[in-house]
């Protein structure tokens, strides 16, 4: 879905912005982009299994 790209691409920006400031010597505004972007992540992982799952049949049965 559309939601979940938009927040990845965020998460992402939000990596190459805390390797700006870590290149320019802001530790902690990197350090803090960073948790954030990993939070971002960490929330979207139970939509991202939903939507990805497998919805086929289950190989090995039979009835």
């Amino acid at each position: 879905p559309e939601d979940i790209v938009v927040v990845l691409t965020y998460a992402d920006l939000l990596d190459a912005w805390a390797q700006e400031d870590d290149s320019a010597g802001r530790l902690e505004q990197a350090a803090s982009k960073m948790k954030k972007a990993a939070a971002v992540r960490r929330m979207l992982a139970p939509r991202m299994q939903h939507h990805w799952a497998a919805k086929g049949r289950i190989s090995g049965t039979r009835r």
